[in-house]
């Protein structure tokens, strides 16, 4: 991973069509990068000494919007195919629930106990409910845990039709 500057960043366009800004998901991504930055690298591909961006269109944008001078970037060779790329990254996203979170959670509170929930949410890009209930998911015992996260994948498959 490096960080690249942003103006040496080009895009070609992303496979989600239209503007995202107004959208809950993307204020929320933007309350994170505000609180915590660009944690999660963009990636681009680096073509006859130029960089062009496969994934992560949103990050960037949100990172210009914010006055960011660089962006962590996994760079890719030149071999990849970037349609293929851009398709693939997106299909296959998943949203993190408060159960999968809740051992993070746990663990940063242990790290750093004077946190509040609000910085909490404001580092996964959540509210302070669902923080809430990641902590009480760490009060399960473990098949239970088990259990509900099963339970959460299914239900997620199931809407998606996949």
């Amino acid at each position: 991973m490096e960080r690249i500057l942003i103006t040496n960043i080009t895009s070609n366009g992303n496979v989600r069509v239209g503007d995202k800004s107004k959208e809950k998901e993307y204020k929320i991504m933007k309350r994170s990068i505000t609180a915590r930055g660009v944690e999660m690298p963009v990636t681009v591909l680096k073509k006859n000494g130029a960089y062009v961006l496969l994934d992560g269109h949103q990050r960037l944008q949100i990172s210009e919007e914010l006055g960011l001078k660089d962006i962590p970037c996994t760079v890719m060779p030149d071999s990849t195919d970037p349609a293929i790329h851009q398709l693939t990254a997106n299909m296959f996203s998943v949203p993190m629930s408060a159960l999968e979170a809740s051992k993070t959670i746990g663990g940063l509170l242990k790290e750093r106990p004077t946190l509040t929930r609000q910085e909490i949410a404001d580092m996964f890009g959540k509210n302070i409910g669902w923080v809430k209930r990641a902590l009480q998911y760490n009060n399960l015992i473990k098949p239970l845990q088990l259990d509900i996260k099963v339970e959460w994948i299914k239900r997620y498959y199931r809407q998606r039709n996949i």
